[in-house]
């Protein structure tokens, strides 16, 4: 007699642990003076672009992030580093937050041109993860990220609100997520 029950030919879906996905110690925090060089070697190569004029000094560019530093609610984003001995971690990201009133904040990141996807998904969950506890966060990307917050979905930091059209500057839509508390 033969079996009537088809198989699946898709292979099991990973399941995501939002502990395991953290265990390995990424974090953020506020910008410290040892960072500006990190910060200024991702302006160096391009990550700035559109944002800060390029073609700064160090210390021209020092001057105009501190400004940035002190009137923006600033955070860098800090991953583990396992090829160098002299540093443990190194800096991957910016995290900018605008807070529309005491209880809404728009995050934004601007990554380093060392970031490696792992760092990506790591640092971005933390931040996530410790945002989301002090205030709703709303994040807006195009359709060529959504993918990434799809993926934050899954490990249930935040959830998928909707399409969102005519929403850049070009015309081009893309999509809302919203915090879970």
């Amino acid at each position: 007699m033969t079996s009537t029950k088809s198989k699946s030919t898709s292979a099991p879906r990973h399941k995501v642990s939002r502990r395991r996905t953290l265990r390995r110690g990424a974090y953020y925090r506020t910008p410290r003076d040892a960072d500006l060089k990190f910060i200024y070697a991702a302006y160096a190569k391009g990550s700035f672009e559109g944002h800060i004029e390029d073609g700064l000094s160090f210390e021209e560019f020092q001057y105009i992030m501190l400004g940035v530093i002190d009137t923006t609610e600033v955070y860098v984003g800090i991953a583990p580093n396992n090829e160098s001995e002299q540093h443990t971690e190194i800096p991957v990201c910016l995290f900018s937050v605008k807070r529309w009133h005491e209880t809404l904040a728009e995050p934004h990141v601007t990554w380093f041109p060392w970031a490696t996807a792992r760092n990506k998904v790591e640092v971005v969950l933390r931040f996530l993860d410790r945002m989301r506890r002090d205030a709703t966060l709303v994040v807006f990307c195009t359709e060529d990220l959504a993918g990434f917050f799809r993926r934050m979905e899954q490990y249930g930091v935040l959830r998928h609100v909707g399409k969102v059209y005519n929403f850049w500057p070009d015309g081009s839509g893309g999509r809302f997520f919203q915090s879970i508390e």
